[in-house]
């Protein structure tokens, strides 16, 4: 119950500021790990050889494909459940979040399946 107490202040009283500080920082801390992946995997494989960073070139629009299907969800829902937290319908924003995580589970699950059914063409 504490907690539910601290992120609603934060996020209903809070400087803005302070905010987004408290919140942007972990963010910009995950995509600052995701690009560090990104660049650690290009110099290990690249030393693998030509063919294994091309396979690696090659897969790397497709990843970010489910990875934007991800975040569509994501940004959608977001938008309407700080609308709601605004509104105090905190039951309504709950049901929001779970619908938007399991609707993009199950979109990007339906998109691996189509593309490893259609992976020749694909590639």
């Amino acid at each position: 119950m504490e907690q539910t107490t601290k992120t609603n202040f934060l996020l209903g009283e809070e400087k803005v500021s302070k905010a987004l500080l408290k919140l942007g920082i972990p963010t910009m801390i995950g995509m600052l790990a995701s690009a560090l992946y990104n660049a650690v995997d290009a110099y290990f494989v690249g030393g693998l050889g030509i063919s294994q960073m091309g396979a690696v070139s090659v897969v790397f629009p497709v990843v970010q494909l489910v990875i934007g299907l991800g975040m569509m969800f994501g940004a959608g829902a977001s938008s309407y459940i700080s609308r709601l937290l605004g509104e105090k319908e905190y039951a309504l924003a709950d049901q929001t979040a779970s619908t938007a995580l399991f609707s993009g589970l199950l979109t990007g699950a339906a998109v691996i399946g189509l593309i490893l059914c259609f992976l020749t063409p694909i590639l």
